[in-house]
């Protein structure tokens, strides 16, 4: 089940970021308050929801949210891992550890991908660390496109004035 994610979101998206910018396997994960409070990371929800943010959760049918995804816009004067222009909306995504490597993550992509296109936007970006090969596969997949990288994160943005590439079920 697809939803919209409100303000009494907000915790669950907390924990889905943390999850997003400390991925297991990817180097030390602070703790989660210290984490969080990290004035970049901090800004993906700050004012959640503010003008121009979008986000979805993928739920069980009971309504437990499983994974989330949102973008929101920022600043050049506080702009946020993978930020490109005033423009282009940066998204995160993150899935709860049991609801991974069923295909829901890239649908929620997906669908969070066709409605900023509707909204009007020509582009997303993010930003992924660059031990996160499964999420780097994902992103290849769904049509995004390598910018730039450093010695911890790739930025990547995909061009949503084309159609969006179906995913495949791993066989």
């Amino acid at each position: 089940m697809l939803r919209f994610a409100h303000q009494d979101d907000l915790p669950f998206l907390k924990w889905m970021l943390y999850e997003a910018c400390y991925p297991e396997g990817c180097g030390e994960r602070p703790p989660f308050e210290k984490g969080i409070s990290d004035p970049v990371v901090a800004n993906y929800l700050d004012g959640w929801v503010r003008k121009g943010d979008a986000g979805l959760i993928v739920a069980t049918e009971a309504g437990g949210p499983m994974g989330a995804a949102w973008y929101r816009l920022f600043s050049a004067d506080n702009p946020s891992y993978g930020f490109i222009d005033e423009q282009t909306p940066e998204l995160a995504i993150a899935m709860v550890f049991e609801a991974r490597g069923r295909g829901l993550g890239g649908e929620l992509m997906r669908n969070l991908m066709s409605l900023a296109g509707k909204q009007g936007h020509k582009q997303i970006s993010l930003s992924c660390h660059i031990l996160n090969t499964g999420a780097l596969r994902l992103y290849d997949r769904l049509g995004f496109q390598e910018v730039s990288r450093d010695e911890e994160a790739v930025k990547m943005v995909a061009d949503l004035t084309r159609p969006i590439p179906e995913l495949r079920k791993a066989e």
